[in-house]
């Protein structure tokens, strides 16, 4: 294809090709582009008439194509985008259980590993009461440890991805300070009920077989 350039366009946001030629041109050179989307806009002086019109007129010519207005289409985005941020957090949720195993299982490991420093623990005079807290609390601070990790790399890799972003997309930096909280402080209590049964197992230690151990 033989063709003289017209323009020379800097951000390709919305065009997924390197190179735009009219149908016309890819006619003539015997191929056939199908139209993925189309749009067009007008003035506020354009009758409502005329607009319809010119939609019945796109729509008789492709009968299987969706109309948006300008907002239902930002919408049908926002709907994809939602869609897939649901399915983001059904994946978070998920890291989450298994993260909570983990916690349970390093705990019931340490407890079992560290039978005889939890015994003689007890025989300079912790309470079992005391026993189980000390352990609850590693779980506290495993789980809020992860936490301000994974809040800190979060926000590194969304500062990256919006600063990426090219600048024909209304996008700014922000921090949910809010959300990232209640997160926190709901990884630190569910890092707590993580550490329920290797506390109470830590708490039925025999004080002689401990030591012995």
């Amino acid at each position: 294809i033989e063709a003289t350039v017209a323009v020379i366009f800097d951000d390709d946001a919305i065009l997924s090709e390197d190179y735009i030629f009219d149908r016309q041109t890819l006619t003539d050179a015997g191929i056939s582009a199908p139209i993925a989307w189309l749009s067009f806009s007008t003035n506020d002086a354009t009758s409502a008439v005329v607009v319809q019109a010119t939609v019945d007129a796109i729509s008789a010519s492709f009968p299987t194509s969706d109309v948006f207005t300008a907002d239902e289409f930002k919408d049908s985005i926002s709907g994809s985008v939602d869609q897939l941020l649901t399915m983001i957090n059904v994946m978070v949720a998920l890291a989450v259980i298994i993260a909570l195993i983990g916690i349970a299982n390093t705990l019931a490991l340490s407890v079992f590993e560290r039978t005889r420093e939890l015994g003689l623990l007890r025989a300079v005079g912790m309470t079992r009461t005391q026993l189980r807290r000390m352990v609850r609390f590693e779980a506290a601070l495993v789980a809020l440890f992860g936490a301000a990790l994974g809040v800190a790399i979060g926000i590194g890799f969304g500062w990256g991805v919006v600063s990426a972003l090219p600048s024909p997309f209304d996008s700014s930096f922000a921090v949910p300070v809010n959300r990232i909280i209640i997160l926190v402080v709901i990884s630190g209590v569910a890092g707590v009920l993580a550490a329920v049964l290797p506390a109470r197992r830590a708490g039925k230690l025999n004080v002689l077989n401990a030591i012995a151990q």
